[in-house]
């Protein structure tokens, strides 16, 4: 992701096109859910339990929990960053873009940082990471300039339409799948690549 990969057509709609970075979710939503939200909110325990689990060495990491949970304690009050709790979103509306960018460069960062805490992340999750800090990053960026109010109400919204909007997309993809089972292999038609 970067500025050139997102769209905004007459009507206001935000279009993300080319996600040549893939990761394949199936199995690993949780624990990079728990990560993402972990670092974000600055909740240190989150974060700590989710770096474990995403590591390629886990049982040899829990036992290490209270040195690793130090050491990210550290940075993210390094950081500044401050835990988020029910009044999230009047934090983040204060902190306001500057603050979101901050907290997403933190993300990336303290995955990059594992390494010092003697973990080693598995591939995909660091593909994730670098994939959703960029897309924060890059929201962040078409936000400078723009009111607080505005930023601010468009991260409600955003909030407030995600759970209904995940589930139609998983809908449709259940939907696509059971047409896909039904159709016999042999009459699918060959796929053809123009030259």
């Amino acid at each position: 992701m970067h500025p050139g990969n997102v769209m905004v057509d007459r009507a206001g709609r935000l279009h993300l096109i080319d996600w040549g970075n893939t990761v394949q979710l199936a199995g690993k939503v949780m624990p990079a859910l728990d990560y993402l939200k972990g670092a974000l909110v600055a909740d240190v325990d989150l974060l700590t339990d989710a770096l474990i689990a995403i590591s390629t060495e886990p049982e040899a990491a829990q036992a290490r929990r209270g040195e690793i949970r130090e050491a990210l304690a550290r940075t993210l009050q390094k950081k500044q960053i401050r835990p988020l709790s029910y009044t999230f979103a009047w934090t983040l509306y204060r902190e306001g873009p500057e603050g979101w960018l901050k907290r997403a460069n933190t993300l990336l960062q303290l995955a990059s940082n594992t390494q010092q805490l003697g973990l080693v992340l598995r591939g995909e999750y660091l593909h994730l990471s670098r994939s959703l800090t960029a897309m924060i990053a890059t929201l962040g960026g078409l936000y400078e300039g723009v009111p607080r109010w505005r930023a601010g109400a468009d991260l409600l919204i955003a909030i407030n339409t995600f759970p209904a909007r995940a589930l139609k997309d998983y809908l449709r993809g259940v939907h696509a799948d059971r047409l896909q089972a039904t159709v016999p292999r042999s009459a699918h038609p060959p796929v053809r690549v123009a030259t």
